[in-house]
Order: structure tokens, then C-alpha cells, then sequence
């Protein structure tokens, strides 16, 4: 057992080595008594494959062993330390299985952190550890309780750290071992997955009004903060904010995504559904673009990212999406997290449009990724790119995705109805110590919105566009509310047939009064996604509600609190009544805060 300490010695060392540098990554929820059980872990994960080793005899065996266990926790331990760095917590069973479904998935983090650093120090690390591994082997005897004991110990100890949802606090080795037998219970087992499912089919009303182009532009983690969007348009992306001014525009600093995972908020604002919803619902009910198609528009969808990561290629693809690109059928490289260049994919469109036939009607929708952290910093297509930071790079070539897109777009259809907003926003500067994927912060909830519209639809749909004129300049705006909106638009309330899907939306069209009473929701987990810090938001006027498992329940008002740092959550306050009626109401937010307690 001496190489077994001695390894979990130096595996602590470099824990708390990649951990703390360059001195700015604190270990969220970190006790010494999870950190302590953690340790246990790793020594018997050491232990488990000396023992294993002593029953391969012959020195090619061994060698082989050693430098395959010294690989497999080399490249998980980097890989480990630069999601740490992105999401700032440590690999978990989802993104693990997530990894296994898609190699891509992780490799994308390398290429966004260096590419060559995170593969020289596996290499490194495979040496050194698969070395210190192959002497242990020679000089320990063998033992049947090295096998069985570290077998017992570890299931002992994974069903108590699960319970504590403790992973994000242990050890590096820990939280792997926690993640491999978590990710092999989701991936055998039922865990929440996306996939195909039977829709419910729409039928179309005759409108000769209609815009000849409809357009919905989701950008990946395009935030507030970056982009500098306000009620006039985004100043940080001055060419997009050059178009917006010539056209009639609408824009919000009041709209707010439902989740801050995009394999969360993407179903739940192209299906119109809140992210409580069971995994039946969002199975069956029809995307945006089944309704267009069912319209007699031409439909597709670009994007920026790879669709395989979470599920999406599946679970997106309906016989009303008639073209579907992705990073990974435009062959593009990955260049940001998991995406690919964003003047390729404009370029795609573009190409797309001018094949079109100038009559069609035509309904696209646009995914980039360029505002995604660590942000796209340069591009093929765009070699001069102002100094700045890497997101300040980034929104120079967003800004010039968005205006090769749209100058086509206006000139080929006069007639439109464009839509900008984003799965969620985002902020390289996480003063918070809260990772994107578990915060319901304002930086991260509220997003950039607004609509274009021509003449001709404003004078067609005066009193929808007065309606959403008042909403935008009055009202909180989901992305929940865009599906109802589009039913609006298309009229599809008027047939007896599409009434009994219409009736489940959970979003308010911004065609009609948005109930003044409306809470927002905010969540990341639910029967179609699970993560292992679970929480949610709820949003009503100035107030923010948030709620996690890992802290203490919050109440903001922003009017007065624009940081959120002032904590006003007390069981008397006014306002706890309502809330907790709303989680009463709600299944998955009651698992969430019975969970907790």
C-alpha cells in the first residue's frame, strides 16, 4: 500500500496545484470532511489497481496496464481541470456522459484552452503515473481483499457522496470515480435524454399577409453584458445595430431565458413549454418550424454548433425542419467550445438563400456561437479583428455574421419579421464564484431581445404590432412566449384541430396582454436533463427568487439591488406565500427543495 499513499500524496498535490492556479478558481461547497472522503476515494482507486496488477504477472502485461490506467486518469484529471475552468465545477456523470456520446464534446474544451498544453500534460502525467503504478505492481503481493475491499468501500461511499450531491467538492479522483458509476446508471438506465419523438400535428389557416421571410436568430450565450444591448440595439455589435436602426425595431432590456443550460432553454422556447414540463410533453408537442411548414414555408436551421453533444440531432428533427446544418455536416473545425467559425456557417446561409427560389416563403432559424465563453477570437474569414479581449473579439465577428445575413435577407424579402435573442447569457468575469450552468443571476438569466419588422407588416398586423410594442416597452418577455407568438401570427388558434396543443403552451403571445401576474421561471433540470446542482429562479417584476441546493434560499429586488447582493429572503416575508404556493405547485421544483432538506 506505500505506491497507493505515496500516489494519492502526489495526486493531491497536483489536485491542489490545477485547482488554485493562477490563483482565481475557488473550490465551490468545499468542506474538509467531503474533501476528507474524497481522499479515501482516491487512495482506494490507487490501491483497487495495484491489487489488480499483482494477478498480471508477465512484464508486458503490466506495462500495458500501468501506462493504460496512468492514460485514462491523465486525460481525465486535464480534462477534468479545464472544465473547471469553464464551468467551474469538476466533471460530473452528465458531462461525462455527455463525453462518452461525443469525444468532441471535451476536445472542444482543448482546442478553447490551448489545444497542445492539455496534451502534453497527459502525456507527462501518463509517465510519471503509469511508472509509479508499474512498481507498485512488482512489489506487492497478491490480495484478494486489495480487490474486494476497495469494491465494497467505493459503493459504500458513492451512495452517501451522491446523496450529498457532493461532487463538485472532492477530490479529483473522487469526482471521477462519483462520475464514471453515475454516468453508467444514467447511460444504461432511464436517465433524462432528448431524443425523437411523435409530434402532434399542426394545420395551417390560408394567410396571404403572412412575411415572406420569418427569421429567428438564437444566439449562443450572447449576453446583455457583452453585446451592450439596450432599448436601442446592441452598441458592441455596430453593424447589426446600424441595420436595426433602419428598420422598425422593437428592443427590450426586460427579457430573460427560462434556463441557463442550453439543452434546457433550446426545448423548452422552441416547443413553447416551461422547463418543469414532463419528458411526455416535450416529446410530443410540435417546434416552431413544424407550424411554418405546415404554412408552405421553406424551413431551416443553421447552426454553429455540433447537435450530437446532448441529443439534439434526434430530438429537432421533424418532418417540418426541411434542412438541418450543424458544425458537423458544414465539416467545419472546432474553433470555440463546441463550435465551429461563425462566418462559415453565415456563409452557408447565404449560399442557402441565393439557391432559393426568390418566391418561396421562407422560415430560418440561426444558431452562432462565437459569444460562447471562451468567446471566438479570430476567424478565416475575417483576418483583421480589432485588439480587445477574446469576447470583444467575438462580437466583431458575430457583428459581421449577423449583417452578412441580414443585408441578403432584406434584399431577397422585402416582406419580414426577424427575431434576435439567446439561449442565455453569460459573463467571463465570474466575480460570483457561481458556475453559468447553476446560476439564475440576472448576468446570466436576463438577455438581449428585439424584433424587426418591415413596413408592409406593420401596416398588414397594426394591432399585433401594437400589442407587441406595448409588451416590449412595458412587460417582462420570456423566450417562452415566442412559440405562442408565432401561433398568433400564423392563426392557427382559429382550427378546432390545433386547439388541444395550443392549450398546453405555457408562454403568453406578445400579440395579446401578458398577465400582469406572471411569474418566470428559470431551470436547468428537470425529466429531460439532470445535472448534479440542482435550482431554479422565479422572476416577477423587480423580484428574483433563487433557490439551490447549495446555499441558502435568496430574495433580490433588482430596482434597488441591481447586483443582487442584498439577501431579503425571510419565511415572513410578503412575498413567500406566492413563492411557495408556485413550488408547491410544480413537481420538479418541489423534488428540488425537498431533495435539499
Amino acid at each position: 500500500m506505500g505506491y497507493a499513499l505515496r500516489l494519492t500524496m502526489i495526486s493531491l498535490l497536483a489536485d491542489i496545484l490545477l485547482r488554485n492556479f493562477p490563483g482565481n478558481l475557488n473550490v465551490g461547497r468545499f468542506t474538509l470532511s467531503l474533501y476528507f472522503q474524497g481522499m479515501v476515494l482516491a487512495f482506494i482507486w490507487w490501491w483497487f489497481w495495484i491489487s489488480i496488477g499483482t494477478y498480471f504477472r508477465t512484464f508486458s502485461a503490466q506495462k500495458i496496464l500501468s501506462a493504460f490506467i496512468g492514460f485514462v486518469w491523465s486525460f481525465f484529471v486535464i480534462s477534468d481541470f479545464v472544465h473547471f475552468r469553464y464551468l467551474g465545477q469538476h466533471i460530473t456523470a452528465q458531462s461525462l456522459r455527455l463525453t462518452w456520446q461525443d469525444p468532441a464534446y471535451m476536445i472542444g474544451y482543448w482546442n478553447s484552452y490551448g489545444g497542445w498544453i492539455p496534451s502534453l500534460a497527459i502525456c507527462l502525467l501518463t509517465y510519471f503515473i503509469g511508472k509509479r503504478l508499474y512498481f507498485g505492481m512488482q512489489s506487492k503481493k497478491k490480495s484478494l481483499g486489495g480487490i474486494l475491499i476497495p469494491l465494497i468501500t467505493v459503493a459504500l461511499e458513492t451512495g452517501h457522496l451522491t446523496r450529498k450531491s457532493a461532487e463538485g467538492s472532492l477530490s479529483i479522483e473522487a469526482s471521477l470515480i462519483l462520475s464514471h458509476i453515475n454516468a453508467l446508471r444514467i447511460h444504461l438506465g432511464s436517465g433524462p435524454k432528448l431524443h425523437a419523438g411523435n409530434r402532434l400535428s399542426v394545420k395551417a389557416v390560408e394567410n396571404s399577409h403572412l412575411p415572406k421571410a420569418v427569421v429567428l436568430f438564437v444566439t449562443e450565450s450572447l449576453s446583455t453584458y457583452h453585446s451592450q444591448w439596450n432599448e436601442t440595439g446592441p452598441d458592441a455589435l455596430p453593424k447589426l445595430n446600424s441595420w436595426l436602426s433602419r428598420q422598425i425595431t422593437l428592443s427590450t432590456q426586460n427579457a430573460f431565458s427560462n434556463a441557463s443550460a442550453t439543452d434546457m432553454s433550446m426545448p423548452s422556447l422552441f416547443t413553447g413549454l416551461r422547463p418543469d414540463r414532463n419528458h411526455d410533453d416535450f416529446h410530443k408537442m410540435p417546434f416552431i418550424w413544424d407550424m411554418f411548414y405546415a404554412a408552405n414555408y421553406k424551413t431551416a436551421w443553421f447552426s454553429s454548433q455540433r447537435f450530437s453533444w446532448a441529443g439534439f440531432s434526434s430530438f429537432f428533427s421533424t418532418k417540418g425542419l426541411g434542412l438541418i446544418e450543424t458544425s458537423e455536416s458544414m465539416g467545419g473545425k472546432l474553433i470555440n467550445d463546441t463550435g465551429q467559425d461563425d462566418l462559415l456557417t453565415s456563409k452557408r446561409i447565404i449560399e442557402w438563400i441565393q439557391k432559393s427560389p426568390p418566391n418561396e416563403n421562407l422560415f430560418l432559424v440561426v444558431n452562432f456561437n462565437a459569444a460562447h465563453i471562451p468567446c471566438q477570437k479570430n476567424s478565416d474569414f475575417l483576418p483583421s479583428i480589432p485588439e480587445g479581449s477574446n469576447c470583444e473579439k467575438a462580437m466583431a465577428i458575430l457583428d459581421e455574421a449577423f449583417s452578412s445575413t441580414l443585408h441578403l435577407i432584406e434584399e431577397r424579402y422585402q416582406d419580414f419579421f426577424v427575431v434576435f435573442t439567446s439561449d442565455h447569457g453569460d459573463i467571463a468575469e465570474n466575480t460570483r464564484q457561481v458556475p453559468r450552468i447553476e446560476s439564475y443571476y440576472d448576468e446570466i438569466i436576463k438577455i438581449p431581445m428585439s424584433v424587426s419588422v418591415s413596413t408592409s407588416f406593420k401596416e398588414n398586423f397594426s394591432t399585433q404590432f401594437s400589442s407587441l410594442q406595448k409588451n416590449f416597452k412595458t412587460n417582462q418577455i420570456s423566450n417562452m412566449d415566442l412559440n405562442p407568438t408565432f401561433v398568433d401570427l400564423l392563426e392557427l388558434g382559429r382550427l378546432e384541430e390545433n386547439k388541444p396543443w395550443i392549450k398546453e403552451l405555457n408562454g403568453t403571445s406578445l400579440f395579446s396582454e401578458i398577465p400582469s401576474n406572471r411569474w418566470l421561471l428559470a431551470l436547468n433540470t428537470g425529466e429531460i436533463r439532470s445535472w448534479n446542482h440542482e435550482g431554479f429562479g422565479l422572476i416577477h417584476g423587480p423580484w428574483r427568487f433563487l433557490y439551490s441546493q447549495g446555499k441558502k434560499p435568496e430574495l433580490f429586488n433588482v430596482s434597488l439591488d441591481p447586483k443582487e447582493t442584498n439577501n431579503l429572503w425571510s419565511e415572513s416575508h410578503p412575498l413567500a406565500p406566492e413563492i411557495k404556493k408556485i413550488i408547491a405547485d410544480s413537481k420538479e421544483l418541489k423534488r428540488i427543495v425537498e431533495g435539499r432538506q
